[in-house]
This record gives C-alpha cells, sequence and structure tokens, in this order.
C-alpha cells in the first residue's frame, strides 16, 4: 500500500475526517476504513462504487491497486534476495 501512502503525503486528507462522512460515499464504512489502513485490497466492485462517487473511472482505482500489488511484491522480492 505504499503508492497510497505516496498519494496522501501529496494530498493528505483533512485532519478532521472522520468515518462518519465516509458512508457519503456509497461504499460502507468498515471496507474504507480497512482499505486506508492497507488491511484490504480495492475490489472491482470498490472500484466501481468510487468511480461514481469521485466521477473517474474504475480503471484509475484498479490501476492505483495494481501500483500497490507491484510495489509491495517488488519489495518481498527484494528482502528475499537479501536474506538468501
Amino acid at each position: 500500500m505504499a503508492e497510497i501512502v505516496q498519494v496522501n503525503e501529496e494530498r493528505p486528507p483533512p485532519e478532521n475526517l472522520s468515518p462518519f462522512p465516509r458512508t457519503k460515499l456509497g461504499v460502507p464504512v468498515q471496507r474504507i476504513n480497512t482499505i486506508i489502513n492497507g488491511k484490504r485490497a480495492v475490489s472491482a466492485e470498490t472500484a466501481i462504487l468510487l468511480a461514481r462517487v469521485f466521477k473517474n473511472s474504475p480503471h484509475f482505482w484498479m490501476n492505483l491497486q495494481i501500483s500497490c500489488d507491484l510495489y509491495d511484491a517488488q519489495l518481498r522480492l527484494n528482502k528475499a534476495a537479501l536474506h538468501s
């Protein structure tokens, strides 16, 4: 989830953003919280819901997830190479 952290660092969320306003996204609060906390990936269904809210493409959200997955995989491979 490092790429998401990088995006958040470029444009941090407001300090007072609580889970309650996230319910207005049309996505369950628990799902949003677990994605933000890096414990869940963005699914195709979530990508569609987020795209509707933010008026962009589901591909944007899926590509963001793919970028995070690739980054995480590269870190794991680099770590494994150092220990072998």
